[in-house]
């Protein structure tokens, strides 16, 4: 029953963010014999200032990257029931997308292995770990830039339990400039088929 947080301030000081990618190693392993119970990488508004009751499901009202470990329907991560081992993919509370793995996968050893979370301008986010991408553009609906958002991980064991160890976290945010305004348009001209046409216009990003 041990419960861990690792928040980070607001690293772009209150300015609206379009997008980011984080990456870090990660170590999944040693444990219980049915290991428990997971963590969730985190980035949002809302987050939760300490430890959370469910860590593997993550805090805050933003992208959520959940690593849940631990089968809660019978406890046993092979048969293939319950709802996990999975990685969870998810806006808030919402699930985005859920892939179902095998404890293997979850299982680094002693090993610190690559993780990598992006979301791009447009709302699609992309994760990989270890080598292999989980997700790739999956969207988040009514995708809008956020200010004032926070990184953070969380993390929990049960009665049972298993090693989640995390290293090198490097994050990278894109500053939104607001939507592109276009100044100052062509002249009218006349085409002709089958030629190139050659116009020229100014545009800049609203303030």
């Amino acid at each position: 029953s041990q419960q861990g947080a690792m928040l980070l301030p607001d690293l772009d000081n209150g300015a609206t963010i379009s997008g980011f990618t984080a990456e870090f190693k990660l170590r999944i392993g040693g444990g219980s014999g049915n290991p428990a119970d997971g963590f969730s990488f985190n980035w949002g508004l809302d987050m939760a200032a300490g430890t959370v009751a469910e860590a593997e499901d993550g805090s805050s009202n933003g992208l959520r990257v959940c690593f849940d470990v631990y089968d809660n329907t019978d406890g046993n991560p092979t048969n293939g029931v319950g709802e996990a081992p999975a990685l969870d993919l998810k806006w808030g509370t919402t699930v985005l997308a859920s892939v179902r793995v095998s404890p293997y996968e979850f299982f680094t050893d002693l090993d610190l292995v690559p993780v990598r979370v992006r979301l791009d301008a447009s709302g699609a986010v992309t994760v990989a770990f270890n080598g292999r991408i989980y997700f790739q553009n999956v969207i988040v609906p009514s995708w809008t830039a956020v200010a004032g958002a926070q990184f953070g991980f969380y993390a929990r064991t049960g009665g049972a339990n298993q090693k989640h160890e995390i290293d090198n976290v490097q994050l990278a945010t894109t500053t939104y400039a607001g939507p592109v305004e276009i100044t100052d348009e062509p002249d009218d001209l006349i085409g002709i088929t089958g030629q190139p046409a050659t116009f020229s216009l100014v545009a800049n990003y609203a303030s």
